[in-house]
């Protein structure tokens, strides 16, 4: 995948072929420390697939690293926020439609 991080620009976005749960920059170096997992690496970039949004996958990411928002079946729209750094995401809900009693 030779895409570069959207969030450091020095690396080149990477999916492990043996657990591809999520797309991490190569600099996002994980590591378990008394039972948590902590980034070792220099850059924090990663979106795993399971989102509050829908199931996602390497094509809809590289999407959103492209500037693309995408919006699911229930009208929620998905898109690229550097600024989140839990998830690297935001979501937008549809307004519910109430009616005035």
């Amino acid at each position: 995948m030779a895409t570069l991080c959207p969030l450091c620009k020095k690396a080149n976005l990477i999916q492990k072929e043996k657990n591809p749960k999520d797309v991490r920059c190569a600099n996002y170096k994980p590591k378990k420390v008394d039972g948590e997992f902590v980034n070792t690496g220099s850059c924090d970039f990663h979106i795993n697939f399971k989102s509050n949004w829908g199931t996602l996958n390497t094509k809809i990411i590289l999407d959103l690293v492209n500037g693309k928002s995408i919006e699911n079946k229930d009208g929620a729209i998905i898109s690229l926020d550097l600024e989140n750094t839990d998830f690297f995401t935001k979501i937008e809900y549809p307004d519910e439609n109430f009616v005035e009693l």
